[in-house]
């Protein structure tokens, strides 16, 4: 229910925080803003058409998804998956205008609201399950992924209020040369992109077929060896 709906935020945030600020920084001072913002309007666009779509896939083939990358599960175990599944699909589209929004971000050297990720979503997951997990248990726990994300998107709103007004607008010019220039430098990232969520899906696959609980018991293993590179990799960017 966690891995699903974040697959494609992967991606999208290899579009836009690791390959659209190096081309914003290096093309700005030859093409101007506007010209760069018609770039990455395009794509942003794009991705929020396939997160729309994501989205309600999820929505209608919530057990196909399980099945695929977790087959191993019991009936049981997969049904309340596909709950959990429906409620955190509804973080997709917030999780792809965050992503853009972070860039945008980084772009004008304003790091603080992007750094509060963190705080911001997980003070909503423990709100929600302090106060909910009485009364609808686990599913608490997703409606505060959720609303985690949805709160740290009025956060980075509110960080790039002046850029909303100003540049960022749903358009769809694929013919662009800049945004050509800007899918020619998304290549590596998105290979890279693809190498890390493949090991992932794989190694969940395997996972699945061991005891209940395996999955978290992995997923918070490698978040905790991940922890010292996270926090120096970070630092470094």
């Amino acid at each position: 229910a966690v891995l699903i709906p974040n697959i494609l935020p992967v991606f999208v945030r290899g579009a836009f925080v690791t390959a659209f600020v190096p081309f914003f920084l290096r093309l700005r001072p030859a093409h101007g803003e506007f010209a760069l913002w018609q770039a990455a309007n395009t794509m942003l666009s794009v991705l929020l058409l396939l997160s729309l779509a994501a989205t309600a896939a999820i929505l209608i083939w919530p057990q196909a998804m399980i099945n695929a990358i977790a087959p191993g599960l019991s009936l049981s175990t997969v049904a309340f998956a596909m709950d959990l599944l429906r409620i955190t699909a509804f973080a997709l589209v917030p999780l792809v205008v965050m992503s853009m929004l972070t860039a945008v971000s980084v772009c004008r050297q304003r790091f603080v609201a992007n750094s509060l990720e963190g705080i911001t979503t997980n003070i909503v997951v423990i709100a929600c399950v302090y106060g909910g997990a009485g009364s609808v248990g686990l599913h608490a726990l997703a409606w505060g992924i959720v609303g985690g994300f949805v709160l740290q998107l009025f956060v980075m709103m509110f960080s790039c209020r002046d850029d909303i007004v100003n540049n960022i607008r749903l358009i769809f010019w694929p013919r662009d040369p800049l945004f050509r220039e800007y899918l020619s430098g998304f290549g590596p990232v998105l290979l890279g992109s693809l190498t890390g969520i493949g090991m992932g899906i794989v190694t969940q696959l395997f996972v699945s077929y061991l005891d209940a609980g395996s999955i978290s018991i992995l997923q918070y293993a490698s978040m905790i060896a991940m922890l010292p590179i996270e926090i120096f990799a970070t630092s470094i960017q």
